[in-house]
C-alpha cells in the first residue's frame, strides 16, 4: 500500500528570511516547480499547504473516476515508458504537448527551401550559385517536399537519400 504524504508546515532554521517550509508532494512538483517552498509568514505557508492538500484530493478523486479503458491505457503507457528514459506519464505528455506546439510552427521542407532561395536572391548571389543550390539540394527537397522540417530525422534522411532499406540493408540505386 502506498505511503500517504502528509502536507505540513515546518519551521526551519537554515533560511532566516523564510523560516517556514512546505514539502511539495512528488505528483505536484512538476506543476509547482520545486520540491520545497519557503515562506516568511506561517499563515501564508499554511494557506499554501491547504491548497496543496486540496489539489492532492482532486488528483485522488480524478484517479478514482477513471474508466476501466483509461486505466488500461495508462497501464499500457507506463509499460511502454518503462522501456524508455521517461520518468513518468506526465513527463511524456508534457513532451508530446511541446512537440505539437513546435510542429504547428514548422513548415514543409519545400517552403523552407523556397524561403532559403529567396533570402539568397536578396543577398545578391549569382544566378549560377542559385542554380548550383537547386541542383545540389533538389533531390533532398524532392524527397521531403511535404515533410515538416520538425519531423526530419537522420534515419529518415538516410533511408530516402542513400537507397538504404529501413532494416539497414543496402539496396542498389
Amino acid at each position: 500500500m502506498p505511503r500517504r504524504f502528509a502536507i505540513k508546515v515546518v519551521k526551519v532554521t537554515y533560511t532566516p528570511h523564510a523560516p517556514w517550509m512546505v514539502r511539495v508532494p512528488v505528483r505536484l512538483q512538476s506543476t509547482e516547480g520545486s520540491q520545497k517552498k519557503f515562506f516568511e509568514k506561517e499563515s501564508v505557508a499554511k494557506a499554501y499547504a491547504d491548497r496543496l492538500a486540496r489539489e492532492m484530493g482532486e488528483y485522488q478523486a480524478q484517479a478514482l473516476g477513471l474508466t476501466d479503458r483509461q486505466k488500461i491505457e495508462a497501464a499500457e503507457c507506463y509499460r511502454l515508458l518503462g522501456k524508455e528514459d521517461a520518468s513518468s506519464l506526465l513527463e511524456a505528455v508534457h513532451h508530446y504537448v511541446a512537440y505539437l506546439a513546435q510542429s504547428k510552427q514548422s513548415m514543409p521542407v519545400s517552403a523552407l527551401f523556397d524561403d532559403f532561395l529567396a533570402a539568397k536572391r536578396q543577398d545578391g548571389v549569382s544566378p549560377k550559385y542559385l542554380a548550383d543550390l537547386r541542383s545540389k539540394l533538389g533531390r533532398f527537397v524532392a524527397a521531403f517536399s511535404d515533410t515538416l522540417v520538425c519531423n526530419l530525422t537522420p534515419a529518415g534522411i538516410r533511408v530516402n537519400l542513400s537507397c538504404e532499406s529501413p532494416l539497414g540493408i543496402e539496396i542498389g540505386t
